[in-house]
């Protein structure tokens, strides 16, 4: 594989890891305040 390629899958995958943390902190945070509410 080139650099490039690799480079651009890291990308991708880092940057998607990144929503995904996003959506789950989210999701904790919304659970959290109807929980305590």
């Amino acid at each position: 594989m080139p650099n490039k390629t690799i480079a651009a899958l890291r990308f991708i995958l880092n940057s998607s890891d990144i929503t995904l943390y996003r959506i789950q902190t989210n999701y904790h945070h919304r659970f959290f305040i109807t929980a305590t509410a």
